[in-house]
């Protein structure tokens, strides 16, 4: 899942239940312009595999609190908010599914599952998952000049890039989460840039809780 301070989330929502099925027929539609464009338009030759990955990816819209972005799980099903895809260009859509599939090439649920990573520090692990993903500098940067506001190893305040475990044992160190009423929890970095932490604050409205998690070996 990728995790940003993301201006779409106030769009609004279909209506009625003909209205969200027209959306995510459009939303599915947009996706599938977003794999052409990713395999086609403008393939990684360095990259070769990417393709069939993209093209393996079984594409899922669906409406949840939870869900403002992306998601993809184990078997290769990548979810999607269709008010996040239908006001989204289709290159940054591009860049949304090599993020998520670089989820399941570096097979990050299966590292989560050997790490034992508890069910509330999973905000945290999932940070750390992206930041990993983002050490692809000129991935990240394909997100932020179409106007994604993701994470990387600077906004988290890492000095350099680290592995996931890395990430997720520094963050872990310094841990503030945000528990809402709907029960979502939010990572607030201390060196995260004011501007994020001012954002979400003020959405999010949450109780800061201070966690001192343990390290993964």
């Amino acid at each position: 899942m990728m995790y940003a301070i993301d201006e779409s989330a106030d769009q609004a929502v279909p209506r009625t239940q003909e209205e969200a099925n027209e959306l995510a027929r459009q939303a599915l539609k947009k996706m599938g312009a977003a794999q052409v464009f990713l395999t086609k338009v403008r393939p990684s030759p360095e990259r070769p595999y990417l393709s069939p990955a993209v093209m393996r990816l079984r594409l899922v819209p669906k409406y949840h609190p939870s869900l403002t972005t992306a998601a993809v799980d184990a078997c290769w099903r990548l979810y999607f908010s269709p008010v996040f895809v239908m006001t989204s260009s289709v290159e940054l859509l591009a860049a949304v599914i090599e993020h998520e599939i670089w989820h399941l090439l570096l097979d990050h649920h299966r590292v989560a599952e050997k790490a034992k990573i508890p069910k509330w520090a999973s905000t945290v692990w999932n940070i750390a998952a992206d930041c990993e993903i983002h050490n692809d500098e000129i991935l990240f940067k394909r997100l932020t000049d179409n106007g994604f506001k993701g994470l990387n190893y600077k906004k988290i305040g890492c000095k350099r890039q680290r592995t996931l475990i890395e990430y997720y044992n520094e963050l872990m160190e310094r841990a503030i989460i945000y528990r809402t009423a709907a029960s979502h929890e939010v990572y607030i970095n201390h060196q995260m840039p004011q501007e994020q932490y001012d954002f979400i604050d003020q959405e999010m409205g949450g109780i800061s809780v201070t966690y001192k998690g343990s390290k993964v070996k």
